[in-house]
C-alpha cells in the first residue's frame, strides 16, 4: 500500500503540464466569468454566506436547548397536580431525562457539504 502511494505521489510530482499563453488566458477568462456569476447569484439572493448559516443554526440550537431546559419549571407543577405525584420528585426526573435527551441530540451534527462554501 505504501509503495502504491509513493508511486502515485512520484507520478504527480514529476508530471508537469505545459500551458500555452492562449490557454492560460482562456483559463483566466473562465475563472473570472465564474467569479462574476457567483457574485451575481449572491446579489440576487440565490447564495448565502456559509458562516452566517452556521451561526444562525448554532443560535437556534442554543435557543431550543434553553427552552427545553426551562420547560420543566413551568410544566411540573401542572403535571404533578394532574397525576397526583410529588412535584419535587417529578422535577428531578424530568430534569434528568430532558438533559439526557438533549445530550443525545447534541451528538448529531449535520455537516454542510465540503464543496458548498
Amino acid at each position: 500500500m505504501r509503495k502504491k502511494l509513493a508511486d502515485i505521489e512520484k507520478r504527480l510530482s514529476t508530471k508537469r503540464e505545459r500551458v500555452t499563453e492562449a490557454e492560460a488566458r482562456r483559463r483566466r477568462a473562465v475563472a473570472v466569468a465564474g467569479l462574476k456569476e457567483l457574485e451575481f447569484r449572491k446579489r440576487r439572493g440565490e447564495l448565502i454566506d456559509r458562516q452566517e448559516v452556521e451561526r444562525a443554526a448554532s443560535d437556534r440550537g442554543r435557543i431550543e436547548r434553553e427552552a427545553w431546559q426551562n420547560w420543566p419549571n413551568r410544566i411540573v407543577p401542572i403535571m404533578a397536580a394532574e397525576i397526583g405525584v410529588d412535584a419535587r420528585v417529578l422535577q428531578v426526573a424530568m430534569d434528568k431525562y430532558i438533559r439526557q435527551h438533549l445530550e443525545e441530540r447534541s451528538e448529531y451534527m449535520p455537516l454542510l457539504a465540503e464543496g458548498s462554501s
